[in-house]
């Protein structure tokens, strides 16, 4: 994978000397992008033909919205807020086969001073690996990027599992780029830094905030439930996004519970007796033990239509079971 690097207003970014032997640089460089490109293909295959270009700019949103643009679709205005936290990067195909990406960075995040070097080098992994996961998924033989607009429940149970599952893949991919660039003292001697553990530092933790967003979305969640109606497209549109924030929180924080070497992200005890645990506990397990079961690169198209097929039919039921279909 190659990085096209685009760097808008560098400030102080402090890295680990990568490649060996080098003083660390004041700004984005290109051994940068390469050394994480490096360590990604140890963690996962290089697709044969992908370009990601990566750009650091002052205005985020209409970066990302210049970039929907050029790909041909309209969400409308970006907002970076999502369940659980704020989005600093974003990475977007920028033609229908996902060959050439752009992965944009807010550089007032970037160039703050309370943004470590790790979080830094995690951010990067996670927006960069995303291209690498839809390419390989394509090279395979996936159609699923072609499915069109999500107008049906079927459809948008399909779209949370899997864009929960790639914020899930893409953290595990960092957590391990991470783990070779930054170490930890512990009562074992020196380990991998481990996402979770990133996270619990700089107070940018999913697994400490899951408990806050369940209280946080579960008055708009039941009141969608209280409507008991039949699925019109637009109230579908609104349960899919409903559930599809919860899932990607809980996608984040399974990610971060398991690099702490948690069974999950339902063994926290704030998730106990809450009300929408009681809710996604069971599809989620679901969920997790299919990605389980389907691990591995090789056929991931058909690996990932698997446990799309789980994920839809456990979120299918727990809408049949509410009375909202």
């Amino acid at each position: 994978m190659r990085g096209d690097v685009h760097v808008g207003q560098p400030g102080p970014m402090p890295y680990p000397n990568v490649p060996a032997n080098t003083e660390p640089p004041t700004e984005l460089q290109d051994h940068v992008v390469s050394t994480i490109g490096a360590l990604l293909s140890q963690y996962a295959p290089c697709p044969r033909d992908l370009t990601v270009a990566v750009v650091i700019t002052e205005d985020f949103a209409a970066a990302v919205e210049d970039a929907w643009r050029i790909s041909g679709v309209d969400f409308g205005l970006f907002d970076s807020t999502r369940p659980g936290g704020t989005v600093h990067g974003k990475s977007i195909s920028l033609n229908d086969d996902r060959t050439e990406w752009r992965t944009i960075i807010d550089s007032h995040w970037w160039c703050a001073d309370t943004t470590s070097a790790e979080r830094r080098i995690s951010l990067l992994a996670h927006e960069l690996f995303h291209p690498r996961l839809e390419r390989l998924r394509i090279e395979a033989g996936s159609v699923e990027h072609l499915a069109g607009k999500v107008d049906t429940p079927a459809k948008g149970a399909r779209w949370s599992v899997r864009n929960a599952l790639d914020e899930f893949r893409c953290d595990l991919a960092a957590n391990s780029v991470l783990g070779a660039l930054f170490t930890v003292e512990t009562d074992q001697g020196r380990r991998p830094l481990p996402i979770g553990l990133l996270g619990l530092k700089d107070g940018t933790s999913y697994l400490g905030a899951v408990a806050d967003v369940f209280d946080e979305i579960l008055p708009e969640w039941k009141h969608v439930l209280s409507a008991r109606q039949s699925v019109d497209p637009a109230r579908t549109s609104l349960i899919a996004r409903k559930t599809g924030g919860l899932l990607t929180a809980l996608g984040h924080a399974e990610a971060e519970a398991r690099s702490l070497g948690m069974p999950g992200v339902f063994a926290i005890p704030e998730l106990a007796d809450h009300a929408l645990a009681a809710l996604l506990r069971v599809p989620w397990v679901q969920i997790c033990e299919a990605y389980d079961h389907h691990q591995g690169w090789d056929d991931i198209h058909l690996k990932d239509s698997a446990i799309a097929d789980v994920g839809q039919q456990a979120l299918l039921n727990l809408w049949q079971n509410l009375r909202i279909l």
